[in-house]
């Protein structure tokens, strides 16, 4: 859930949690048996006393995977039977984001035993089991054969060294004093929630600034500013990459919760017409971070010569909000999120989402996540139809929004589905490094002959050993790439170059960035450069006579390939103002441009378009 309050932005996330997925112990029922298990966790310690069970084992009564079951054995007063399971140490700082409140919730059944005398207890520790305090207690079992939730009063209190360090434990302890009658108790989907606040939480409630485009379409580039205000002012470029069936009817409604990003993307048309059984479309969106007021933009007519110092974070956390559906006969809609290259995704237990699982498209390695088909009401935080992606190192998140149709027995959808997603990214902080004596004055790029040519200048190499080049294909999974040890004898200004061979590479669009190593091994990055790979058609496009005099010119230009142009003369609030086309030969070709009398003295471009690439140029009419 989040919610705005003054300028303070809360969001909560699941840090924490054991569903005891496949895992089994001792599922024979062996009394008296202990051991380690592990689980989500890894190292839990489980003990059972003379007599009694503890295992690992099939969750009964409709729960999912499995779940930890504790029978007891007969005691007395003077002679207890205590069993613990108790987790291994859990880290739960927050790195750089405030941690307002920390929930503690788990499920548990009865099984046999329904209002007997049977004490279970929850134990925290935050020095390492030195110490224990009970947070809750129950000394009268439930009705059996249900699922039932607990959420601790007061859930993870910042005392006793829980909320910092690396000692935090919990423990659940079964104590049986007296009585022959079996008692049986099952325990699964143990999680931790976290509640941030603060100003290191990104927002996207700021007014954003269409900079490159048209509008909500493909291509169109937005610019939100002050989205990061903590431990720096960062601004964030969201762009319309692409998209399959489906486009986007509203870019972000801030209302009412301003600081996610909640786009509407609809579905082209009808679905289910005729024959169609299925169907499927989607948006693909990315969001790049950046300094503050860093961006600046070259050409209106494109985003590839736009600059920009991009920010890599760590720790993100992308939420997906209200991921649902409706029936439709035996079939459905439901929506579909998908995150490119994610170190994880996690899901609430229990959950309505289904992990679809990796696909590779696009260049992209995608984790797609199936939506809950069944509607929640408005645009709803409800755990069980949210999902959330946890990133390494990056400047940039990409993820599509979409859908995926089957009819069954279903009629058609005649009217496109208009669906709003909700995502809201969490806590982060910025990748582990320390502060070098080591400047980087500069750190510049350029594509040619296939190849990148990276350019960086130095001063006050102190102690200092080496740069790494790190190159990525998708803002993020930065990998090694080249070295380059220190030159540097005193503190004076060095010069460095690195050719990066992209002639079997594939892909379009590099980014790249140096991990400056100091000699006790501290390092830092540097920014992130982003250079774009194009193999023109079209080359040596020059204008004669320039500016044009006497209403008559020629463009002379080399093409790769026999082909069709389309020239468009594009005035500077962009409005076209004369087209022709033309057919063009492999080799040298020389165009007379028509009807260049009728433009007003002036700037104008002239744009040449094959259908996969548009080459412009700059010109002037004179009289």
């Amino acid at each position: 859930m989040a919610i705005i309050l003054s300028a303070t932005i809360y969001a909560q996330s699941v840090t924490v949690t054991e569903t005891f997925p496949t895992n089994e112990f001792n599922n024979s029922a062996t009394a008296s048996v202990s051991g380690s298990y592990t689980g989500n966790i890894a190292g839990w310690s489980l003990k059972s006393s003379a007599g009694s069970i503890i295992e690992v084992d099939d969750a009964p009564g409709g729960g999912t995977t499995k779940a930890l079951r504790f029978v007891s054995g007969t005691g007395s007063t003077s002679n207890p039977r205590v069993d613990t399971a108790t987790s291994s140490n859990v880290s739960l700082t927050s790195g750089s984001c405030s941690i307002v409140s920390m929930d503690f919730q788990f499920d548990w059944y009865v099984e046999t035993g329904a209002n007997a005398n049977y004490e279970v207890n929850l134990q925290f520790s935050g020095d390492g089991g030195s110490s224990w305090n009970t947070v809750w207690s129950n000394t009268n079992l439930p009705s059996a054969g249900n699922w039932n939730t607990v959420t601790v009063a007061g859930g993870i209190p910042n005392t006793n060294s829980y909320w910092t360090g690396s000692d935090f434990k919990f423990r659940f302890t079964s104590r049986r004093s007296s009585g022959s009658s079996s008692r049986e108790i099952w325990f699964d989907n143990i999680r931790v929630a976290a509640t941030s606040g603060g100003t290191d939480i990104p927002s996207f409630s700021s007014i954003p600034v269409l900079v490159q485009g048209v509008a909500m379409q493909e291509g169109a580039v937005y610019l939100y500013q002050d989205v990061l205000s903590s431990p720096e002012t960062l601004d964030a470029l969201v762009k319309i990459e692409v998209d399959s069936n489906a486009h986007v009817t509203l870019l972000d409604n801030n209302s009412p919760n301003p600081g996610r990003f909640q786009p509407k993307v609809a579905s082209d048309g009808s679905l289910g017409n005729g024959t169609e059984t299925s169907d499927k479309g989607w948006v693909q969106f990315s969001i790049t971070f950046i300094k503050d007021n860093s961006y600046v933009e070259n050409s209106p007519l494109t985003d590839a010569d736009d600059t920009y110092t991009a920010q890599s974070l760590t720790g993100l956390r992308y939420q997906h909000y209200d991921v649902d559906g409706f029936t439709n006969g035996t079939g459905y809609f439901r929506e579909v999120g998908a995150m490119s290259s994610p170190t994880g995704v996690f899901v609430n237990t229990p959950t309505n989402i289904t992990d679809g699982g990796n696909y590779t498209a696009g260049g992209f390695t995608w984790r797609k996540m199936l939506g809950h088909i069944g509607e929640h009401t408005g645009v709803s935080s409800d755990l069980d139809a949210t999902f959330t992606a946890a990133f390494g190192p990056t400047a940039v998140v990409r993820f599509r929004l979409g859908f995926e149709f089957s009819k069954g027995t279903g009629s058609a959808i005649t009217t496109p589905q208009d669906r709003e997603y909700a995502t809201e990214f969490t806590c982060l902080s910025y990748p582990q490094q320390s502060t070098l004596p080591v400047k980087l004055i500069s750190f510049t790029g350029s594509y040619r002959s296939q190849a990148t040519l990276l350019n960086w200048q130095t001063e006050n190499e102190l102690n200092f050993e080496k740069f790494e080049v790190e190159r990525s294909s998708a803002g993020s999974d930065y990998k090694a790439i080249g070295m380059k040890l220190s030159t540097a004898t005193n503190a004076s200004r060095q010069a460095y170059q690195y050719t990066d061979d992209l002639s079997a590479a594939t892909g379009n669009i590099f980014y790249y960035r140096l991990k400056m190593i100091d000699r006790d091994g501290q390092f830092k990055y540097s920014n992130v450069i982003m250079i774009r790979k194009e193999s023109k058609n079209i080359n040596g496009v020059a204008l004669n006579p320039n500016p044009v005099v006497s209403g008559m010119a020629t463009v002379r230009f080399t093409s790769s390939a026999s082909n069709t142009i389309n020239f468009r003369v594009v005035d500077m609030s962009g409005k076209t103002v004369l087209q022709q086309q033309n057919k063009v030969y492999d080799g040298n070709n020389s165009i007379s441009l028509n009807n260049l009398d009728r433009l007003q003295p002036g700037v104008y471009l002239l744009q040449m378009a094959n259908g996969e690439e548009v080459t412009t140029i700059k010109f002037n009419i004179a009289r």
